[in-house]
């Protein structure tokens, strides 16, 4: 087998893998830096930061005492800074590529600990299977891009180096002792990350003991050689003195947060579901199959299904060397439950997870490590029960095209997601358009949320006057980045800006059909049709912001529609408001409506200022079903049907 397989032994083989690995590990990076700031934390973290960062740390302190987490004054300076950098595009760059290094140091953390060549079967596993999560899953790097990411890089980082310096037995205190302590901070963040730390150091000291064993040596003889080896010492040495100052800080700070207690550990039921339901939010089984795919998107899936086919296919023989891949299997699980124990044994997650279906959230990210070591597992041992070289190659091959199809599918459903997401982020990109023109922001709270976050896509706490933080957050921006000075940029940015929400420009006509017309439209409107769209209540409205040059008078909406007229009473009135204001009303009788009606201009009156949003109401005297009337299927209480609108000038009137 060895000679058959020479192959994959050599250099050239070995290079073509990694780079299309990491050409795999880019691409499916990429829907990852789409969203971002998707939980309502993240928007206490700017608050926070609006202040500066003394406020920043009143807010880590207070956080702190209030949580009895000894952590967030390490972890909410943390968290301030990802939220704050999020929107920028390269640096959302580097909080995925940190969160997939992560994943990749994890692979090599095991391969250095199973003493086999894993790193690579691995790391694919980890890129395939992996999630963006839905839209109530808050975890890294979309959310919380830092919290987690860099205690755990660090923690790795430190338990490889630990590994390697007392394997190779070469100047190692100079390097263990660095590393020991960079392993006692980074377990001194999170609970979290002592969770996954404590996991890692059961895992090094069980393999230990396994290897002991293996060698003849009795039980007893092998825990007296791993438990009273100074490496043990210290390692518990770090776990007793990171537990006492958690503890003692939670003495005198007890928690007055319902969800960091463990109030529900004895409802084995809900345990048990909220521990794999939060296990597998982290993965691509979390969610039902994709059911629309761009179709753009379909060549990028293909070519990342085939490489990841690829990949697995060269180096997928090496899992079968790895150890005890049941008992290993049957570890990780034990550490998956171990590290989501306090979060599944919390009543208000488990409502969350099991009642709601929001499981997705920082721990997630973590057991899905082990989640990945388990699916490695299973093949190692699946492999391992093949007779000869056909029969295994035959099964790499089923098994390397099966991941391939995973992977296009991960792939797509991410870029689905990811797409979501990059909608819901347009909010915090029109805050950021608009906070260099203050004379453009509208003064009331209404206006200014249609304009910036029309369809509330942003999520708050309960309460939060988000008004008040859009403004606030606008100043922020205003005096914390520059804004452009020289004309030629203002004039290009305030073009944006005047393109944002319901923006009328003198002159513009809007056709009620087209889609980007919905943003015009406010209560009592069907759904658009071809030809325009029906009011369907007794009152109808129209939201616009005016955009005129300076010095306009006499601006005038001229609307293009058809009411409908009852066959009884041969006619329909309509009454027209502008910002609650009766400025006109229109009777139009069956026989208008014959000779080609019709077509009325609306005085909007006092002149509005570029930041005021103007309404426009019609009130439909007599709305009526055409089913009712007995002409068509059609039970909506229809009253005009508007084709276009068009904002008017003195000029435009003149021609």
């Amino acid at each position: 087998m060895d000679n058959q397989a020479d192959w994959r032994l050599r250099s050239s083989t070995a290079v073509l893998v990694w780079l299309a690995l990491a050409a795999i590990i880019v691409a499916q990076a990429v829907p990852f830096t789409y969203g971002y700031r998707r939980s309502a934390d993240e928007i206490d973290f700017l608050v926070a930061l609006f202040g500066g960062w003394r406020s920043v740390e009143e807010f880590a302190k207070s956080l702190a005492a209030a949580q009895g987490r000894l952590g967030f004054f390490a972890v909410m300076p943390l968290n301030v800074l990802g939220a704050y950098l999020a929107d920028g595009y390269l640096a959302r760059w580097i909080f995925v590529l940190l969160h997939f290094g992560m994943l990749a140091l994890f692979a090599a953390y095991f391969s250095i600990l199973s003493a086999t060549h894993v790193v690579r079967p691995l790391l694919v596993v980890l890129v395939t299977l992996q999630s963006i999560g839905g839209v109530h899953d808050y975890m890294p790097p979309v959310s919380y891009p830092l919290q987690n990411t860099l205690p755990i890089l660090a923690l790795l980082i430190a338990r490889c180096t630990i590994l390697l310096a007392q394997r190779h037995g070469r100047c190692a205190p100079y390097m263990l002792w660095p590393a020991r302590i960079v392993f006692l901070l980074a377990v001194m963040t999170t609970e979290y990350a002592f969770l996954l730390g404590t996991a890692l150091l059961a895992a090094e000291y069980g393999v230990a003991l396994a290897r002991i064993w293996r060698r003849s040596a009795s039980r007893r003889e092998a825990l007296v050689s791993v438990f009273t080896r100074r490496p043990f010492l210290y390692d518990a040495a770090i776990v007793a003195f990171t537990l006492a100052a958690y503890l003692a800080y939670r003495q005198f700070h007890p928690s007055a947060y319902a969800g960091n207690v463990i109030d529900a550990g004895f409802d084995v039921g809900r345990v048990v579901e909220t521990t794999i339901r939060h296990t597998l939010a982290g993965t691509i089984f979390s969610s039902e199959l994709l059911r629309s795919l761009p179709n753009d998107a379909l060549p990028m899936a293909i070519v990342i299904g085939v490489l990841t086919a690829a990949c697995l296919f060269a180096v997928l023989y090496d899992v079968r060397d790895l150890p005890l891949p049941l008992a290993t299997a049957l570890g990780s699980a034990l550490a998956v439950a171990y590290v989501t124990f306090p979060l599944a044994s919390n009543a208000q997650k488990q409502m969350w997870c099991v009642d709601h279906g929001a499981c997705g959230w920082l721990d997630s990210r973590i057991s899905y490590l082990g989640f990945g070591v388990i699916i490695v597992c299973m093949i190692a041992m699946v492999l391992r029960y093949m007779p000869n070289y056909r029969t295994t190659t035959a099964m790499v091959a089923v098994i390397s095209g099966s991941m391939g199809l995973i992977a296009a599918t991960t792939y797509a459903r991410n870029l689905h997601d990811g797409l979501a997401m990059a909608a819901d982020a347009k909010a915090w990109e029109r805050a950021a358009l608009l906070a260099c023109y203050p004379e453009v922001q509208p003064a009331a709270d209404l206006p200014l949320l249609r304009l910036i976050d029309p369809e509330r896509l942003v999520r708050f706490h309960p309460g939060t006057d988000t008004a008040r933080f859009w403004r606030h957050y606008m100043i922020f921006l205003r005096t914390s980045r520059s804004c452009p000075d020289d004309a030629a940029s203002r004039l290009s940015v305030l073009r944006q800006v005047n393109e944002l929400g319901p923006t009328l420009s003198i002159g513009q006509t809007v056709r009620l059909a087209d889609k980007s017309a919905n943003r015009y439209l406010g209560m009592g409107w069907s759904q658009q049709e071809p030809w325009g769209v029906w009011s369907v209540a007794e009152r109808a409205n129209l939201v616009f912001l005016p955009r005129y040059p300076p010095g306009t008078d006499g601006l005038q909406l001229r609307a293009v529609f058809r009411p409908y007229v009852r066959p009884s009473t041969g006619q329909q009135t309509i009454s027209v408001s502008v910002n609650g204001r009766l400025v006109d009303e229109w009777t139009i009788s069956k026989g208008m409506i014959d000779k080609g009606c019709c077509e009325r201009t609306i005085a909007l009156g006092r002149e509005p200022t570029v930041a005021d949003e103007v309404e426009v109401t019609f009130r439909i005297h007599d709305p009526r079903s055409p089913e009712a009337d007995r002409e068509i299927v059609d039970d909506r209480r229809l009253g005009m049907f508007l084709h276009s609108m068009t904002l008017t000038g003195p000029a435009d009137r003149e021609r």
